[in-house]
C-alpha cells in the first residue's frame, strides 16, 4: 500500500504493485495515444476519461477493475465512442499504459472473494423480467434499447462465464448508472405504443435493473471492497 505523493494525509492510498510514479492523468494519456496515432489529444480525451471514470467514485487503484479490460472496457468505449474508428485502440493503449497488459474480466475476478459479494439474483431471469416491466411502464413500442442496456449490465457475466453473475458486480453498482448514460447518451425521446414518444432515461433505468437484481443500488466501494487490491500481470 502507497500513499500518493502529494497527499498530506493518509485518506487516499492505493492498492498495487505498481508504483505511484506510474499515476496517469487523462490528459496525458491522451497526448500519448494521440503521439502514437498521429492525432490531436483532445480528439482522444474523452476515451480515456470513460476508462477512468470509476476514479472518481473510488479514488484508488483499485476503480481499474471496474473497466481496465479488453472485454469490457474497450468494448464499451468502442460502443460509447463508436463514431471514432481508434476508440478500442485508444482504450487498449490506456489499459496497457496503466497495467502493462491488457486482462480481461476474468483476470480481475480472480482477485476478488465472491463470497462477500451483494447477493445478485440470477439475470436469465431477471432480465426478461425487468426489460418487461420497464418497457410496460414507459409504454415503449419496442423494447430493443432496454434490451441493449441489460446487454451492457451483464456484459461482465459473458465475458467471466466461470464466475457467473457475480461478475456483473462491475456493471451492478452505482457507477453503473454513468457507465449507461456514458454509453447511451443523455434522455432521449424514443416511439411510444400507441403512438408519440416517451423520453427514455438510459441511467434512470439502469438504476432500476440494478435494483431488480442486488434490491439496491450497491456503492462502488462496496463491491471493490471485496477485491484484494492487487492487479493482474
Amino acid at each position: 500500500m502507497q500513499r500518493l505523493p502529494f497527499c498530506a494525509t493518509p485518506l487516499l492510498t492505493v492498492h498495487s504493485h505498481h508504483s505511484a510514479s506510474n499515476l496517469m492523468q487523462p490528459y496525458i494519456h491522451a497526448k500519448e495515444t494521440a503521439r502514437r496515432l498521429g492525432a490531436d489529444w483532445r480528439d482522444h480525451l474523452a476515451v480515456h476519461e470513460f476508462i477512468d471514470v470509476a476514479k472518481h467514485a473510488c479514488p484508488d487503484l483499485r476503480h481499474r477493475a471496474v473497466l481496465h479490460s479488453h472485454d469490457l472496457g474497450a468494448e464499451l468505449a468502442a460502443r460509447a465512442f463508436h463514431q471514432l474508428a481508434e476508440a478500442r485502440d485508444i482504450a487498449l493503449m490506456h489499459i496497457r499504459q496503466d497495467l502493462r497488459c491488457t486482462p480481461g474480466v476474468a483476470e480481475w475476478m480472480t482477485h476478488c472473494d465472491t463470497d462477500k459479494l451483494p447477493r445478485y439474483k440470477p439475470s436469465s431471469v431477471v432480465g426478461p423480467a425487468v426489460i418487461e416491466q420497464a418497457a410496460n411502464h414507459l409504454q415503449l413500442e419496442d423494447h430493443s434499447p432496454l434490451q441493449d442496456l441489460w446487454s451492457m449490465l451483464t456484459l461482465p457475466s459473458r465475458a467471466a462465464p466461470a464466475f457467473g453473475d457475480a461478475a456483473n458486480c462491475l456493471t451492478m453498482n452505482g457507477i453503473g448508472p454513468v457507465i449507461a448514460r456514458m454509453v447511451f447518451g443523455p434522455p432521449r425521446p424514443v416511439p411510444r405504443r400507441g403512438g408519440g414518444d416517451v423520453v427514455l432515461d438510459f441511467g434512470w433505468a439502469c438504476e432500476g435493473m440494478i435494483v431488480a437484481s442486488a434490491r439496491h443500488v450497491p456503492a462502488l466501494t462496496r463491491i471493490l471492497d471485496c477485491f484484494d487490491g492487487k492487479e493482474p500481470r
